[in-house]
């Protein structure tokens, strides 16, 4: 029997841009990355798998620090004699300064740095594992065209980062795009991608296997599907119509969840529904999108009735996306700072050119209304912390 690990895209040391999120939030979750890796290091030194593949974006390379660098280097380092298969993807390309190139990694840690198919073979046991690198934001897709897999009583495994034409990740860029048809041929018993971010079966054959296990960690608001790695046992012979096994471990509790709420046809306890009904509450970061046109009551409403809620998430944020197009009339009428300004905005308002002209202008209407009555505008975090 063979046991691998697949892992992919753990993204140390990513950031959380979009929507922007306060730098507490994106400390929160690299420190949730580094513990969720080291918990499944722990795993490694325990079982001892024959290899652990890594089929790219290991590290956000832009903001990677040398601290993370060697915290995983020491992971591997302590993981000996298991073997530590790596493939650079688009978020950490091999080149000349990469930590790839610049840190002496162990013995047991083997780099596939080349934008074409390398293999490794197993000392002791019947495996090989093909592999190739990115040494850019992108490869060709052809890559998957060029692998060429011998008969020769090995069970052949191939590590890609890339986008599979039929399971292409809405609003991520497909990179390195291939069909499996590309790469299906006799003597290949398993395909470990990388790149899409969720658990996704490419292929399930008898003898023939190929998985997206999706980040460890749940990296942005729309992975709110399981987390962790995928255990993968060859028994029998290769060239015997072998059984292949492919397991999914969980690696974390923490969970992601989005909702997205239009002020004009939501209420305030329309969203309390939502947020009550949330599973594991305490394990769960809610981002929760406010959207549509509406009164600053009623913006305020639908805040306070999140904000009841802070204590129950283990993080818990309001983007504010919503356009308030007619100030109210109590603005309107009095005769105040307040009142001048919503009389003026709203008679250029009124007079503006074209749509675009009033989009602007209804933009810095809901601005100023906000700036001068203290009221939040286009993104506010309620609460921010862990339990």
């Amino acid at each position: 029997m063979i046991k691998l690990f697949h892992l992919a895209d753990i993204h140390l040391d990513a950031v959380f841009l979009d929507p922007p999120l306060p730098p507490e939030y994106g400390e929160m979750r690299r420190l949730d990355i580094r513990e969720t890796t080291a918990a499944i290091f722990r795993q490694i030194w325990q079982e001892q798998p024959v290899a652990v593949l890594i089929a790219g974006d290991l590290f956000a390379v832009k903001y990677v620090t040398p601290e993370t660098v060697t915290f995983f280097r020491e992971l591997c380092e302590r993981s000996s004699p298991v073997p530590i298969l790596i493939t650079p993807g688009n978020n950490d390309p091999f080149t000349d300064d990469s930590p790839y190139a610049i840190v002496p990694w162990p013995d047991n840690v083997i780099i596939f740095d080349r934008p074409e198919w390398q293999c490794w073979h197993h000392p002791d046991l019947p495996l090989a594992v093909h592999g190739f690198g990115y040494r850019t934001k992108d490869t060709a897709g052809d890559i998957f065209c060029r692998l060429r897999v011998p008969r020769d009583g090995r069970f052949h495994v191939a590590v890609g980062h890339g986008t599979e034409r039929n399971h292409a990740q809405q609003g991520v860029k497909p990179r390195a795009t291939f069909s499996l048809s590309d790469i299906l041929q006799p003597g290949l018993h398993y395909l470990a991608l990388g790149h899409v971010h969720r658990l996704e079966p490419v292929a399930r054959e008898p003898q023939f296997h190929a998985w997206y296990p999706g980040p460890p960690e749940p990296l942005d608001f729309d992975e709110s599907g399981p987390r962790g790695f995928l255990e993968v046992v060859f028994d029998g012979q290769a060239e015997r119509e072998p059984h292949i096994d492919t397991l999914f471990r969980p690696a974390t509790t923490h969970r992601v969840q989005e909702f997205v709420v239009d002020i004009a046809y939501s209420d305030p306890k329309t969203l309390s529904h939502l947020l009550a009904a949330v599973e594991v509450p305490a394990e769960t970061m809610v981002l929760l999108r406010l959207q549509g046109e509406g009164q600053l009551e009623t913006r305020a409403a639908m805040l306070r009735s999140a904000a009841a809620y802070r204590d129950a998430f283990r993080w818990l944020g309001v983007h504010d996306e919503t356009r308030c197009a007619v100030p109210p009339e109590s603005c309107r009428v009095e005769d105040t700072v307040l009142g001048d300004f919503c009389r003026m905005l709203n008679q250029t308002l009124e007079t503006a050119p074209d749509a675009d002209a009033r989009e602007r202008i209804a933009m810095a209407l809901q601005a100023g209304i906000a700036a001068l009555s203290g009221q939040p505008w286009l993104s506010r975090v309620i609460h921010t912390g862990d339990h």
